[in-house]
């Protein structure tokens, strides 16, 4: 056991990490490495009960030391930890501890399983759940589901490490943070240059926050009464981790979020407004590390966006936003990873820009009426749930090295591809709806490990599904591919490829057309009821037909190939 205090301290229940077998006793362990990474500290220690007790010492006296010696608390929030005495006194003790300091940023929760408790915070009598869940917490219930070697849980480690490291900074040096609050903020750039993370002078450090008992609160309005008439003005003034309630009105002007700060519309959505003046790069621009907007309504024009996010984990909840024809409604760049929640992204070249390294969730969303619904370049790796996208000409764009998790979605309606992939991008695309498109359902050219499975994909202009170019090769896997306007899948160009284990049936043409492919398996799927052969060969294509239920396809053959073609049968069901 190093003999250094340690800088962090998690608190959880034991039961909780031995039903996980182990996985947050392996999320201290990561942590611990990001956080040395980051900050370059080979002896950066985040204290853990079972690591760091040795046999024989007091447990109950060695926490405490170490609950009394740590920088941050790192509660695993679940339903168990709110009925642990233990971890409750672990809480209390360190409320204190923060009191004492005169600082309400040292905890940092992890939501790992979600908990009654913290759902119902709102009317909770207890005050510990009260401070936790005013606390900016991070989202883990999805990723702890995440695999080991998931880069959506590397990025996850990192941006915790990253909020740890600047904690840690604003500790050591709270008259420099403060500081470096006061700094402008330059024009952020536009989508297609917010690539690169913000550099120290892009991005200003939240300035040190101060103890509270209450939440400090300003209200803006066009018109008296109102604490300010102008929502910049009001941030200027607002504390950290202050709110601030803007009144009914237009309110042209480009508004800095550089604090942790809540902002929030009164009224009805809409009541709000927030415009975009002349030749600003967006209406709403945000480098602080947290912070919360909530029903407004933003609008660009032009190539402005209407929300440029350059750091940090904001949340974005119950919005209205549009930009230009060549604008993004809300654009992410560099390392940031905002919660995008209930919006309404529309009319815009895109509804959600993703770039750099950035990250983040866009849940329960509509995106309607864009070029390109979501695009995601460069190494970002958004995660769409629960998203209905419709009324575009694309719906989702992945390219470059790019890596969405796109899951239990709609998407419908689009005028070209509804998702289209291409370059390196390697997104897992699962458990959507991707229907009525005038083009393919998901088109898929790139050469990353593209994952498509559990979706239903039917009624697509185009084939359902289209993978062509040198090497793309895919995993589709698990999908109901039906009622296609031309085929199933179609795969053409050298691409290759597996396609197992789904249910393709209903289409006007083959179930599936391989045409110049290379090495293509094709394998215990049931392609039937096809109006055209189950599966065509042609154009020299190479492929692999295994194990497959053939039947009832329209055609007089269930598997037809030209002279071309080389195509290996082995334990096929044919009529």
């Amino acid at each position: 056991m190093s003999d250094h205090n340690p800088i962090g301290f998690v608190s959880y229940v034991r039961m909780d990490d031995t039903y996980e077998q182990g996985k947050i006793a392996e999320f201290q362990q990561r942590l611990q490495s990001a956080a040395r990474l980051t900050t370059g500290d080979s002896a950066f220690r985040i204290f853990f009960d079972r690591n760091d007790i040795e046999w024989g010492q007091n447990w109950r006296a060695r926490i405490a030391e170490a609950v009394d010696s740590t920088s941050f608390l790192i509660p695993i929030m679940t339903p168990a930890y709110f009925k642990s005495t233990a971890c409750r006194d672990e809480l209390s003790r360190f409320i204190e501890r923060e009191k004492r300091l005169g600082r309400v940023d040292l905890i940092l929760p992890v939501y790992y399983v979600t908990a009654a408790e913290l759902e119902r915070a709102a009317s909770s009598s207890d005050p510990l759940t009260t401070v936790l869940a005013e606390r900016q917490y991070v989202d883990w219930r999805e990723l702890r589901f995440e695999g080991a070697g998931s880069a959506v849980l590397a990025r996850a480690f990192a941006n915790l490490a990253e909020q740890l490291a600047t904690a840690l900074e604003s500790r050591a040096s709270p008259e420099k943070a403060s500081a470096q609050s006061e700094t402008p903020s330059p024009e952020p750039p536009g989508p297609t240059e917010v690539a690169g993370p913000p550099t120290a002078d892009a991005a200003p450090k939240a300035a040190q926050p101060r103890p509270t008992t209450e939440t400090p609160t300003f209200t803006v309005s066009v018109l008296p009464p109102g604490d300010f008439t102008s929502i910049g003005d009001a941030i200027a003034d607002a504390t950290p981790g202050g709110r601030i309630v803007v009144m009914r009105g237009v309110y042209e002007e480009t508004v800095r979020i550089d604090k942790p700060i809540e902002l929030i519309g009164g009224g009805e959505l809409g009541d709000v407004v927030i415009q975009q003046p002349p030749r600003s790069p967006a209406a709403l621009i945000i480098t602080a590390n947290i912070g919360r907007i909530a029903n407004i309504h933003v609008r660009a024009t032009g190539e402005a966006n209407g929300v440029t996010i350059l750091q940090g984990r904001v949340d974005i909840e119950d919005c209205d936003i549009s930009a230009g024809s060549q604008g993004a409604a809300i654009a992410v760049g560099g390392t940031a990873a905002p919660r995008i929640r209930r919006v309404r992204l529309h009319d815009s070249a895109w509804g959600a820009y993703f770039a750099g390294q950035a990250s983040g969730q866009v849940e329960d969303s509509e995106i309607v009426g864009c070029q390109q619904g979501i695009r995601t370049t460069s190494a970002s790796s958004p995660l769409v749930r629960q998203c209905q996208l419709h009324g575009g000409q694309w719906g989702i764009v992945a390219t470059e090295s790019s890596a969405p998790v796109v899951e239990g979605s709609e998407v419908y309606s689009h005028g070209a591809s509804q998702i289209f992939v291409a370059e390196q991008a390697r997104p897992t695309i699962r458990d959507n709806r991707v229907h009525h498109g005038l083009g393919f359902g998901i088109e898929c050219g790139s050469t990353g490990p593209v994952v498509v499975t559990e979706n239903e994909i039917y009624e697509n202009a185009l084939a359902n599904v289209g993978v062509s170019g040198d090497a793309a090769a895919p995993t589709i896997r698990h999908n109901k591919i039906r009622d296609g306007h031309e085929g199933g899948v179609m795969c053409t160009e050298s691409s290759a490829g597996r396609i197992e284990d789904n249910d393709i049936f209903g289409n006007v043409l083959s179930g599936i057309e391989l045409r110049g492919t290379h090495g293509t398996l094709v394998v215990a799927n049931r392609i039937n009821r096809n109006r055209a052969v189950g599966v065509f060969a042609h154009k020299a294509a190479q492929a692999a037909v295994e194990r497959n239920d053939l039947r009832n396809n329209a055609a007089p053959t269930d598997i037809q190939s030209d002279s071309t073609a080389t195509v290996t049968l082995s334990r096929n069901i044919l009529a």
